[in-house]
């Protein structure tokens, strides 16, 4: 009966805990990843910086 107590306490306790630090893990790359996307959305809509401005005559 013991491995079975265990296995119940494995289950019941720690799997849970590990799903949800795989949630949050998976939540912060997402994040990264879209911040991403989205500099370099900005960056082709209006263009890299540049160091120095051209002036129109």
């Amino acid at each position: 009966m013991g491995s079975e107590q265990l296995i119940d306490f494995m289950t019941k306790e720690l799997i849970p805990y590990r799903y949800n630090n795989a949630i949050e893990d998976a939540r912060q790359q997402m994040n990264e990843k879209m911040s991403q996307i989205e500099m370099k959305s900005a960056q082709t809509l209006i263009g890299p910086k540049s160091r120095h401005p051209t002036r129109l005559s």
